[in-house]
């Protein structure tokens, strides 16, 4: 029997802002790394040359990345949703506003990520999960929407301490950009619909896994300063060898057919369905038909939810739209994600 998990934003909400924190997040983002950071002399002494030869001071480097998620601040802050204003600008063609759109989310996620590390739910969540050898079952998969890092983050603390972060291998972490799409590890149990946070540069992934498990000090931010500008002219340069590995839902981009092909066949023998902090938004309302039309042996959701009346209400009629008929039960404590063990 095949049980699938379905997550959204507030599945990481303990760690990440949902859509209506973003703005307060991103100000005290700013507050903070402000206070911390504007006169470290640590960072203050370091430089780097630039790929014209010219020498950078990190300080000013610091003081760009200030400067950049106070426009991303402005895009939070102007009625829509980043998910929103990222598809306008995909659907009308306006490639610059899209790269600089993802470009700013994947550094604002890896920065509230260091600072905050992880939902402590996912740790409890794999440990039960888990088999006797740390792998996830083939039983159980899980589709998510989050282009956070929580599960890799948690993932690594079952490593031992002379792992690689980037070692990972008891999760199978599909998505559409990856440096080798073939290479699934293990098993195909997890499911990234919209990629994650991070980068690839010379099909060197760059996620800062490593500093999520260290914090954030003078040595690690001259570390994530340095990285950061590395990838930023990249981007400005055009240059090919460089890839957001966010990838919203929505986008044709390399892998697409194959990814959405794999990810149906995966679920399609589904009898469990455990939703967790996802609230079916219009704009993801074509794959998330998509995805029910899929389970032709679905038996019963699971909803694990603090809007218990608006998720409802729009998986009711999700189902209504495609005649499926199914049992609904609808959780509002959200301490911890329910497992196989508690589904009757």
């Amino acid at each position: 029997m095949i049980t699938t998990y379905l997550l959204g934003a507030g599945a990481s909400a303990n760690a990440l802002p949902v859509v209506k924190q973003f703005s307060n997040s991103i100000t005290e983002t700013i507050e903070f790394l402000k206070v911390k950071f504007d006169n470290d002399e640590i960072v203050s002494k370091e430089s780097l040359v630039n790929s014209y030869g010219v020498e950078i001071t990190l300080r000013s480097i610091h003081f760009e990345l200030l400067d950049r998620l106070r426009l991303f601040l402005e895009d939070c802050s102007n009625g829509f949703t980043i998910d929103e204003l990222a598809k306008s600008y995909f659907f009308k063609k306006d490639e610059e506003k899209y790269s600089i759109l993802k470009f700013n989310l994947s550094i604002f996620l890896s920065i509230r990520q260091i600072l905050s590390k992880s939902d402590y739910r996912y740790f409890s969540f794999i440990s039960q999960i888990s088999n006797s050898q740390n792998i996830i079952p083939e039983g159980i998969k899980i589709v998510s929407w989050n282009y956070d890092r929580q599960f890799e983050i948690i993932e690594s603390r079952f490593l031992p301490e002379n792992k690689e972060l980037n070692s990972l291998n008891r999760l199978s972490h599909r998505s559409k950009i990856s440096n080798n799409y073939v290479d699934v590890r293990v098993f195909n149990n997890l499911y990234k619909l919209n990629g994650s946070n991070g980068f690839i540069l010379d099909k060197k992934q760059i996620d800062f896994l490593d500093l999520c498990k260290r914090g954030l000090n003078s040595i690690s931010y001259i570390e994530f300063l340095k990285t950061y500008f590395e990838i930023k002219q990249k981007i400005e340069e055009k240059d090919p060898k460089i890839k957001n590995t966010l990838s919203f839902a929505w986008e044709d981009s390399e892998n697409y057919v194959r990814f959405y092909k794999d990810v149906w066949n995966e679920i399609s023998k589904t009898e469990k369905l455990v939703v967790i902090g996802y609230s079916f938004p219009n704009f993801n309302s074509e794959i998330d038909l998509e995805f029910f039309t899929k389970m032709q042996l679905l038996k019963k959701i699971y909803i694990q939810t603090l809007d218990e009346i608006g998720v409802s209400r729009k998986i009711k009629y999700i189902l209504s739209k495609l005649n499926i008929k199914v049992d609904l039960e609808i959780f509002s404590n959200c301490d911890n994600f329910l497992t196989p063990a508690e589904l009757d």
